[in-house]
């Protein structure tokens, strides 16, 4: 649950893009699949992407799927069978990536990812994910980092 909430304030936070523009080592068609969220962690940022300072990894005691498909939907679920912010059991949500930019765009429960606020795919093989936000905390930017392993 708390791994739902994090998604949806980030989409909320002011961010701003922090992804390469070239599509180096991108695969899209790797994404398709089920992913579990294995660890999360936030980096402070300065104006030239540079690391300041970061916060050790999350230690939670659930977590979520996330799979994508071949049509561009998906669905996502938490480890521990309770219901998803919106009240269901899994959630299914459509998502389009641009390769681009590396940008990933979905719509799950309110808006895990909208066109201001998209995750980054910073790194993506047949085996990890990792996908980045940006947000503002007290006057300080900060990129949260979801590293997710492939389960299927």
């Amino acid at each position: 649950m708390k791994r739902v909430i994090f998604f949806l304030c980030c989409a909320a936070a002011l961010s701003w893009s922090g992804c390469s523009k070239n599509n180096d080592g991108i695969n899209p068609d790797q994404l398709i699949g089920k992913w579990l969220l294995v660890s999360e962690y936030d980096e402070w940022v300065n104006d030239r992407g540079q690391i300041e300072g970061e916060e050790d990894p999350y230690t939670f005691e659930e977590s979520f799927y996330i799979e994508f498909r071949a049509d561009n939907t998906g669905a996502m679920w938490n480890t521990n069978g309770e219901p998803m912010g919106n009240g269901l059991l899994v959630e299914e949500f459509e998502y389009r990536f641009d390769s681009g930019s590396r940008m990933l765009y979905w719509g799950a429960g309110g808006g895990v990812s909208d066109e201001d606020n998209p995750p980054c795919i910073e790194k993506l093989n047949g085996s990890e994910l990792v996908m980045t936000w940006y947000r503002m905390d007290e006057g300080q930017r900060v990129r949260d980092k979801s590293i997710f392993q492939r389960v299927d």
